[in-house]
C-alpha cells in the first residue's frame, strides 16, 4: 500500500438503521446526517539533534579519573517514531546510558512547540524528545588519547518518507583526555596516586609545588600533575628521553595513549609528551 501525505477530506456517513412504523407493520430506513473532517498527514521525517546537544565539530577536554558526561537530545516526527542511535569509533571505557523520554510538563501551561513538517506546530512535541548521556572516566594511563567520535541517527522506514535518500542526521566530535592530569578520588593520597603510576610520592611531590603537606588526603577532583611536559626537540627518540628523564620507553607509553607501541619512534619535533621523571638516578648527565 502507498501512503501519501498532504491534506485530505474525510466523509464519515453513518450505517443506515431501520426505524419501524407505528403498529408494526414495515420498517422505515432512517440515516444520520454525514459528518466531514480533515485529516492532514504529515511525512515521517527523521529524527534531528535539538538543544541541548552540542553542536557538530565540538571539543571536549577529559581528565583521568574524573567522569564528564555529554547529553544528546533529539526531537522525532512524531512520539511513536522509534530511533536507532549509533555510537562510532566511542574509546575504551566510555557508557552510553539507554533511551529515556525528556521530560516535560503539560499542567498549567503550554509547552513550547516545535516544528513537525509541513508547516505545521504541534503542542507537547516537546514532550516526544529523547536523550542519552555519554558518561566517560578515563582511566590512569589513557592520558594524551585524542579520539573523534561519531553519533547518528535512523528511523526505521515507514513508507510516509517525503523524499528517498534523505539526510541522515549525524554529529561529530572530538574527545581528547588531558596529558599529565590526574583527578584525585575520594580519601587518595599522594601515596596511593604515585603506586597507581609506578614511582615514588618524593617524584609526585616534586611535580606538585602547589601540594604543601603530601601525606594528607586531598580533595576529590583536585587535578595534580602526575608527569612532565616535555617538548620534542629534532633528533629525539624515546629510549633517548628515557634516559634522560631516568625513565623507561615503557613508562612514557604508558603516560601518552596516543603514541603506539609499534611507532615508538614515530614522534616529530614539537610534539608534546608526558615523561615521569625521576630524581634518584645515578648519573644526571643526558645519556644519549
Amino acid at each position: 500500500m502507498i501512503v501519501k501525505t498532504g491534506l485530505f477530506r474525510l466523509y464519515i456517513r453513518p450505517l443506515m438503521t431501520f426505524v419501524r412504523t407505528q403498529g408494526g407493520e414495515g420498517a422505515v430506513p432512517v440515516r444520520g446526517p454525514t459528518r466531514c473532517t480533515k485529516v492532514h498527514v504529515l511525512p515521517a521525517l527523521p529524527p534531528d539533534f535539538v538543544a541541548p546537544s552540542p553542536a557538530d565539530g565540538t571539543s571536549f577536554m577529559f581528565y583521568m579519573g574524573r567522569e564528564t558526561s555529554i547529553l544528546f537530545s533529539v526531537l522525532p516526527s512524531s512520539n511513536h517514531q522509534r530511533i536507532e542511535w549509533q555510537f562510532v569509533h566511542l574509546p575504551t571505557g566510555v557508557d552510553v546510558s539507554p533511551e529515556a523520554f525528556s521530560e516535560c510538563s503539560l499542567e498549567g501551561r503550554s509547552v513550547a512547540t516545535a516544528d513537525v513538517g509541513g508547516g505545521e506546530e504541534s503542542e507537547g512535541a516537546a514532550c516526544w524528545g529523547r536523550r542519552r548521556n555519554l558518561t566517560w572516566v578515563p582511566s590512569w594511563n589513557q592520558g594524551g588519547l585524542k579520539r573523534n567520535i561519531c553519533v547518528s541517527l535512523m528511523a526505521p522506514a515507514t513508507g510516509c518518507e517525503p523524499t528517498p535518500g534523505l539526510p541522515q542526521p549525524i554529529r561529530c566530535y572530538t574527545l581528547q583526555v588531558a596529558r599529565c592530569v590526574y583527578a584525585v578520588q575520594d580519601g587518595q593520597k599522594l601515596d596511593e596516586i604515585a603506586a597507581v603510576y609506578s614511582t615514588t610520592w618524593l617524584d609526585m611531590f616534586a611535580l606538585n609545588p602547589t601540594i604543601k603537606m603530601p601525606d594528607r588526603v586531598m580533595s576529590m577532583g583536585q587535578l595534580i600533575n602526575v608527569g612532565h611536559l616535555y617538548r620534542v626537540v629534532p633528533g629525539d627518540y624515546l629510549q633517548k628521553i628515557a634516559n634522560r628523564f631516568g625513565s623507561a620507553v615503557e613508562g612514557i607509553l604508558a603516560m601518552n595513549a596516543d603514541i603506539l607501541p609499534t611507532l615508538v619512534d614515530d614522534i616529530k619535533a614539537n610534539q608534546e609528551i608526558c615523561v615521569q621523571p625521576t630524581s634518584c638516578i645515578d648519573d644526571t648527565i643526558p645519556r644519549n
